[in-house]
């Protein structure tokens, strides 16, 4: 369900909790750089998409993140339109590998470690990436994935 274009960059910011940073409100720096064990950049917000909702991307500090080349981070996709829970609903029924009780209102893992979560109206996309600096077993992903959303979904006031 994570749908982005991350070639239309917007802003970097802090997990602020500024209702102008999107997806970047929801973790700061800080708490992506203990989550993933390294130096992290600001995370990146991209709201200009072809979908409601934003994104924001935290990267590993030192790192040529590209489109095709990414880097160690952390992925978030915030939406709160119908259309994402229809989606969600779907890819639920359709692809769900792993679900999760007490995250959020439903939870699972997605074609393997995207992380879909759904708490109220809003619809979370997560996914914890490696680079050769930075390894990161799929294992160790789902798991820094689902620490990721426990932080998110308290932020956001759901369980």
């Amino acid at each position: 369900m994570m749908t982005t274009n991350k070639r239309s960059r917007v802003a970097a910011c802090d997990g602020n909790g500024g209702q102008d940073a999107g997806a970047c409100r929801l973790l700061s720096t800080h708490e992506v750089e203990e989550l993933v064990g390294v130096p992290m950049r600001k995370g990146v917000l991209d709201a200009d998409r072809t979908v409601p909702g934003t994104y924001c991307e935290w990267t590993r500090e030192g790192s040529d993140s590209a489109y095709d080349n990414p880097a160690a981070g952390i992925d978030i996709e915030e939406r709160t339109d119908a259309r994402a829970r229809r989606e969600f609903e779907k890819d639920r029924r359709s692809g769900a590998t792993e679900t999760f009780d007490g995250l959020g209102d439903q939870a699972f893992f997605y074609r393997g470690t995207l992380l879909d979560v759904q708490a109220g109206t809003t619809v979370l996309a997560l996914i914890v990436t490696g680079d050769e600096e930075r390894r990161v077993s799929d294992a160790e992903a789902r798991d820094l994935a689902v620490a990721a959303a426990r932080i998110v979904v308290r932020r956001i006031g759901r369980r």
